[in-house]
């Protein structure tokens, strides 16, 4: 057989096989996602540091099958921070959960390649349903794993914006579909949603911002609306069960005014021009450098721009909106004047990019246009490059890179120092199965807000294990977790009131497992405070409140009958097309 032939053939799959495309997207995702799990030890300059201690901590209670707590006692200093509660973990917990007996190194990356392969293997089909052609959609699936480089030092790197990639397309796909019979659209909106609020609250809040734009051109193009009405409230009713986990941890958390997210200069935050062209030289991972995002949008600006009179008018529309949000997230925007407004909660505008891009990705996947060969070729190729240079640069520097220092009992919550360590330390299987590695960071803004109040006096003496014991100092304290006991092991015995360096939420049980008689308070610090007899011994027993174990079980049931209903809906379906087709 010619080489000609061959090639032939492998089109002829390309444009007829679901199958063969989606064994490509297996093998294509896992050379550039799937790889590193193989690796020894890895480079951390990104929020990895954040998920890793994130996943230790819910791994600690998953592989038990017990429900995580809603506050951090396995990592950010084991100070009992709610970070679960206020950053949503819902959708990576049956990753979390398949992969707990794993390594954390294998742990991590194995999470991100079955997440980033799920989600390319849906919005292959997704793509299909918009209109595209299956060669379309698995070029649409190549340019989409060119915008995720796992090790870039970047907030556009995260499961959050991930979520954007792999879920707005489905919601775009239902939101279209609302004025139609079929109602298992309704569903699939729900959880298109539904996941991303689970996954990220800003990027769910940023994609429904723009989507609720979508709908309402949807309604008002719709002959029937009050049934777009009726569909909306029960998509509402199903997206509220499936977020039930994350909504009730929320309305725990906010029982207790915390401190503010960390804000930053909105004018700061903003793309220009400038910053796209230098990610394009810049695409590696060195430092804190520019996302390669920047570069990618800038070369599928000019690509649209180019092939203008080529685009259909559906095209053009998504263009021009494309165009028009980056001016607002470009320096032209007064983002200034909205600095001391709540719009700075999202603290970058440039969080508005990975929906830019999806949006011109939709308008290649099913513009007619780009069923050009040799564009597809091209495109498919760039992607892949790019793609592939994520994996070369965080290979070569990893040659150059010291590890994390050994001793790293000695740098036990040395949080001003980690910055270094990250951006210039390679990490190894033993620094992440030490506990004390995650111990080595907080984040002051998942804190009671009370407690910043004195130049961050109080946190800091949080952070540090120092133990009050009648308002005198006790910074000789072994402190260690087992479970959802937090232990406290004094050298000397104390007694009287012991003021104990674990924050305390109104919405969180807390009790004294070694001395049941004992009343938990709150203290000065808004940390747990409590009055003993002479002991060396402190145990204090964390429970969630019966509601939010309830809720998270209800969620994760509802979510698998979802998932059993699309799948018995899509095999019921195929078997009869099938059996049709060879007859």
């Amino acid at each position: 057989m010619s080489v000609e032939n061959i090639l032939n053939e492998f089109k002829k799959k390309f444009i007829f096989s679901d199958w063969f495309n989606v064994c490509v997207i297996f093998l294509f995702s896992g050379l550039l996602f799937g790889l590193p799990i193989l690796q020894t030890n890895m480079t951390w300059r990104t929020d990895a540091y954040f998920h890793l201690s994130r996943i230790f901590d819910m791994s600690s209670y998953l592989r038990e099958f017990r429900t995580p707590l809603i506050v951090n006692l396995h990592s950010f200093a084991d100070v009992g921070q709610s970070i679960n509660g206020m950053y949503p973990f819902l959708s990576i917990t049956p990753l979390v959960c398949i992969t707990s007996h794993l390594s954390p190194i294998h742990q991590y990356f194995t999470i991100n390649w079955i997440f980033i392969l799920s989600g390319s293997i849906l919005n292959y089909f997704v793509f299909q349903k918009l209109g595209a052609s299956k060669l379309r959609s698995l070029t649409a699936v190549s340019l989409i794993s060119s915008f995720i480089n796992v090790f870039a030092f970047s907030s556009l790197s995260l499961h959050g914006v991930w979520s954007i990639y792999f879920m707005f397309p489905l919601a775009v796909l239902s939101i279209s579909r609302l004025k139609n019979n079929n109602w298992w659209y309704v569903l699939t909106l729900s959880m298109s949603l539904s996941f991303m609020l689970n996954t990220h609250l800003l990027s769910a809040l940023l994609s429904v911002l723009l989507l609720s734009f979508y709908y309402v051109y949807i309604f008002l193009k719709s002959e029937n609306k009050p049934k777009v009405i009726a569909k909306t409230v029960v998509s509402l009713i199903i997206f509220v069960i499936l977020s039930l986990s994350t909504l009730t941890n929320l309305l725990t958390i906010s029982k207790d005014s915390l401190t503010s997210l960390e804000t930053f200069q909105l004018s700061a935050g903003t793309v220009n021009i400038e910053q796209m062209i230098h990610s394009l030289t810049n695409p590696s991972i060195f430092g804190i450098s520019v996302p390669s995002l920047f570069g990618s949008l800038f070369i599928l600006d000019i690509v649209f721009l180019f092939l203008w009179k080529q685009l259909s008018k559906h095209t053009h529309i998504l263009f021009l909106i494309a165009l028009a949000l980056q001016i607002i997230v470009s320096p032209y925007f007064p983002w200034a004047l909205l600095q001391k407004t709540p719009v700075s909660t999202i603290q970058f505008p440039s969080r508005f990019v990975p929906l830019i891009l999806i949006i011109l990705v939709i308008g290649l996947a099913t513009d007619n246009f780009f069923d050009n060969t040799k564009l597809i070729i091209a495109i498919n190729i760039f992607s892949c490059l790019l793609a592939i240079s994520f994996q070369t640069s965080n290979a070569s520097a990893k040659i150059h890179f010291p590890f994390f220092p050994p001793q790293i009992n000695n740098y036990d919550h040395a949080e001003p120092n980690l910055l270094n360590y990250r951006e210039h330390t390679l990490l190894t299987k033993d620094d992440l199965k030490n506990p004390t590695f995650y111990r080595l960071k907080s984040y002051p803004e998942y804190i009671p807000k009370n407690a910043n109040k004195h130049n961050n006096l109080y946190s800091d003496s949080v952070n540090n294990h120092i133990v009050l014991n009648d308002k005198r100092e006790i910074s000789n304290v072994s402190v260690y977790t087992t479970g959802n006991i937090v232990n406290y092991a004094f050298k000397d015995e104390i007694t009287g009131n012991v003021d104990l360096p674990l924050w305390k939420y109104s919405g969180i049980n807390y009790s004294v497992l070694n001395h049941p008689d004992n009343r938990i308070k709150l203290s000065k610090r808004h940390t747990v405070s409590l009055n003993t007899q002479k002991t060396k011994l402190i145990q204090i027993k964390v429970t969630n409140p019966r509601i939010v174990d309830a809720f998270f079980w209800v969620s994760i049931y509802a979510w698998v009958i979802s998932l059993i209903a699309i799948l018995a809906k899509l095999i019921y379906f195929k078997i009869p097309n099938t059996r049709k087709y060879k007859h």
